[in-house]
């Protein structure tokens, strides 16, 4: 009796948890087919984010970005990222403004994700100062149904810390981002190859 009545447990215990993923599922799907607060998501995100428009204005930031670049979100939303996060004037070799502006121009015109690794960006405080900084670029298209550039994802990295690191540690960091590139390369290669080889098979059947 005893053994019928463990026997028959889990079979109970499965069905319970199979009814209640059943119903978490259907909760979901529910909500899934409601809006969705993205806006509550963007800003609970721990990594930085800002919002571009093809003319590289601000959109939307959310609080990682301003935690990490030191802005108010009412001082930059609605500005050029240029006028918000111009060069250092006391740096005569900056280069930052010229580097994003070209890897934004290239996500713009190709419709691609571009990045941007080591590039000293220094940050403008609220007293005017710059404050030395150097970071790791991504930019990201999102396309509209056109499959035109309607907004830019631009997420940063503050790698200050590793730059000013020893030599040492330098070369092994960048030996591993030069490999993260090329397996990127090789991965968009590859999904290239394939968009290509199911064409390929599509016309040989048609």
């Amino acid at each position: 009796m005893k053994t019928e009545q463990n026997a028959a447990g889990p079979r109970s215990g499965a069905g319970h948890a199979h009814r209640v993923h059943g119903q978490e599922r259907s909760r979901w799907r529910r909500r899934c087919l409601s809006k969705v607060d993205f806006k509550r998501i963007f800003e609970a995100v721990a990594h930085p984010y800002l919002i571009l428009s093809p003319g590289f204005i601000i959109v939307a930031v959310n609080r990682a970005y301003l935690h990490a670049t030191m802005t108010i979100r009412e001082q930059i939303v609605g500005r050029p990222i240029f006028t918000v996060f111009p060069d250092n004037p006391g740096d005569a070799g900056a280069d930052g403004v010229h580097n994003l502006g070209r890897s934004l121009r290239e996500v713009v015109a190709h419709k691609v994700r571009h990045s941007l690794h080591w590039q000293r960006q220094d940050i403008r405080t609220t007293d005017g100062t710059f404050v030395e900084r150097h970071w790791n670029w991504d930019n990201l298209p999102v396309l509209n149904r056109n499959g035109d550039v309607d907004l830019i994802v631009h997420h940063v990295e503050d790698v200050t810390e590793t730059v000013k690191a020893p030599a040492s540690q330098i070369a092994i960091v960048r030996d591993l981002q030069s490999t993260i590139d090329r397996l990127r390369r090789v991965v968009r290669d590859n999904r290239t190859m394939a968009r290509l080889n199911r064409g390929t098979v599509s016309q040989s059947n048609a």
